[in-house]
């Protein structure tokens, strides 16, 4: 336990997140308490930690919707009931404008391809960078746009239902599956967010922990040596 926590500690999904205080920070302490309210079965509590994080980032449906496969079906409709009630209150700073604008960034996307910036690190963005050339990585011109890029989301569904087939009496592994899914292929994912990696380590049996916190530790150097990269 103590490598482990050295291991994630070192890591540069861990420390970078103290250092720039992104939003990551407050996603993973949502889709914390969700997970371990849902251990405990306290539902309400991780219904509402789930509309909260959904809430902030809308790509965290694809780790909720599996739980809808499982005896915890009900916690999935509070979680979609929660975001209903926190979009309602929203309206009091922000007009449905906001919302209808966010929507349409997000059929944007879908429409135009992936942006190849070097800190996305899904397998749609990575074939995004394949496509381009290493400078735009920086300041992309515009997105790009394949079939790869396209299509690799769909092409990973089945991988998704049939872990959902396969988990759906462990919600808690079923979850932790679905957010590794969710890190490889929504399209728009940034390397900060792999702090949600983390929280998969305590579903996993012991040799797969180690080797994943020995991965999160060997990112310590993922800093250093992609700004070398782009410096030259």
């Amino acid at each position: 336990r103590v490598g482990v926590a050295v291991a994630v500690a070192l890591s540069h999904v861990g420390w970078a997140q103290l250092v720039y205080q992104n939003w990551t920070v407050v996603l993973f302490l949502l889709l914390a308490v969700a997970t371990l309210a849902g251990e405990r079965w306290r539902g309400a509590g991780a219904a509402l930690a789930w509309g909260l994080a959904l809430h902030l980032k809308a790509f965290v449906l694809v780790a909720l919707l599996p739980l809808a496969a499982t005896r915890r079906w009900r916690r999935v409709a509070l979680a979609a009931a929660a975001v209903a009630a926190f979009a309602l209150l929203s309206l009091a700073w922000a007009d449905a404008g906001s919302w209808r604008g966010f929507a349409r960034q997000l059929t944007a996307v879908a429409e135009r391809g992936v942006t190849p910036y070097y800190n996305k690190v899904s397998l749609p963005a990575t074939v995004a960078h394949f496509l381009s050339e290493p400078r735009s990585w920086l300041a992309p011109r515009a997105p790009v746009d394949s079939p790869w890029v396209r299509w690799l989301p769909f092409a990973g569904l089945p991988l998704l239902a049939w872990g959902t087939s396969r988990l759906r009496a462990d919600p808690g592994r079923l979850t932790a599956f679905s957010l590794a899914w969710t890190l490889l292929f929504v399209p728009q994912i940034w390397d900060h967010t792999e702090i949600l990696l983390v929280l998969i380590l305590p579903v996993l049996p012991a040799r797969w922990a180690w080797t994943l916190a020995a991965l999160l530790g060997a990112t310590y150097f993922y800093n250093p040596m992609v700004q070398g990269l782009l410096h030259r």
